[in-house]
């Protein structure tokens, strides 16, 4: 994963899910699967599509 946030210069925290938690909190049907959770914790969009990840993250941004 490393390998990928530098190579597409990815500037946002990224995180990987390790151990059956997280899947059975977010029930991904993909993978990645893309979610967007803000500093307090709030799930703000999940199961993003590939091609709106970016967007969904500009948009967080400008909410805090």
């Amino acid at each position: 994963m490393a390998e990928t946030v530098k190579g597409k210069i990815i500037e946002y925290a990224v995180a990987l899910a390790d151990g059956a938690a997280t899947s059975k909190a977010f029930l991904p049907d993909s993978y990645p699967d893309y979610y967007v959770i803000d500093r307090k914790d709030n799930l703000l969009w999940g199961d993003i599509q590939n091609r709106d990840i970016e967007h969904a993250i500009q948009l967080a941004l400008k909410k805090e």
